[in-house]
């Protein structure tokens, strides 16, 4: 699964207060990891796409470990079921 579908199912679980939005976003991160390492890492992206792309996937990296942090502390704290 695509590390925005995946956050795109963590946020819905969010929503519904559901533990299992822990798991979606962290692989989310996964997908993420993967992603941005084949994009800027294996590939000639930041040539291609500028360092508006690196800056734009550090800001998404950014909100996902946000968002992961802050699931993970509403399903310790029971607010996730």
């Amino acid at each position: 699964m695509q590390a925005s579908k995946t956050s795109l199912l963590g946020s819905a679980g969010l929503l519904l207060r559901k533990r299992w939005a822990v798991w979606a976003f962290g692989l989310s991160i996964v997908g993420l990891a993967l992603t941005t390492l084949y994009s800027l890492v294996l590939t000639n992206g930041q040539e291609l796409m500028g360092d508006g792309a690196v800056i734009f996937t550090a800001v998404i990296w950014v909100i996902t470990l946000l968002l992961l942090l802050y699931s993970h502390k509403m399903a310790r704290r029971g607010v996730l079921q």
